[in-house]
């Protein structure tokens, strides 16, 4: 079942699964700097915070299992004073359900009205040239590149 997280019991069993999950994301980001997902779910683990300032949105297999997440954070850009999501993490163990979040979590953040949807990925990923493909064919539009620099 397809549902965003908003409350601190469902945010316990992305907590309890998201290790797992997080091995199905094939690169680590920022120069290979790997995921830390206690630091991660630790930061993020305020109801407040999940209702106003992210959008997550799971499959859950069961009452204590989830195999795709879609998170994304809203926030506004004062350098151009409009609200925007930027995708925070997006990853799952079967890719059918990965985009049935990430559909879903489009879907409340066009509800909720933000002005802009950024979306990123990691272009050494294996879905890449797939993730890139379904963007254009949902009219987003390419706009920059990132580069990092590890210190």
């Amino acid at each position: 079942m397809v549902k965003r997280v908003t409350s601190l019991d469902d945010f316990k069993i992305v907590h309890a699964n998201f290790a797992e999950l997080a091995k199905h994301h094939p690169v680590k980001h920022y120069g290979g700097l790997p995921f830390l997902p206690d630091v991660i779910l630790a930061a993020w683990s305020n109801e407040n915070m999940l209702i106003n300032t992210c959008v997550l949105v799971c499959n859950f297999l069961s009452e204590t299992e989830i195999d795709a997440l879609c998170w994304f954070v809203v926030g506004p850009d004062f350098r151009v004073n409009k609200s925007i999501a930027t995708s925070y993490l997006w990853v799952s163990k079967n890719n059918k359900n990965g985009l049935k979040v990430f559909l879903e979590a489009i879907n409340i953040l066009k509800r909720k009205r933000v002005d802009v949807i950024n979306v990123g990925f990691l272009t050494q990923s294996p879905s890449a040239p797939q993730v890139e493909k379904l963007l254009k064919k949902m009219k987003f539009k390419p706009e920059d590149k990132s580069y990092s620099l590890v210190l």
